[in-house]
């Protein structure tokens, strides 16, 4: 029996990952965080919905404090 891998990709590593590849585009460091961020949100609204995400934001903000 084969062990599936996982799936699973945090926000952080998706939004990286995603920077990474519009930094090879030829992007600014910064634009690309920008728009892998941007990625990571809308990727992570399809999956969870806006008020979730909201809450997930608001979760991360208090666990960085």
């Amino acid at each position: 029996m084969e062990k599936k891998k996982s799936t699973k990709v945090g926000f952080k590593a998706l939004a990286k990952s995603a920077a990474k590849e519009y930094m090879k585009k030829g992007k600014s460091a910064e634009k690309a965080k920008e728009i892998g961020a941007a990625i990571a949100a809308k990727v992570g609204m399809k999956k969870y919905g806006k008020a979730a995400m909201v809450k997930k934001a608001i979760a991360g903000r208090m666990k960085k404090k």
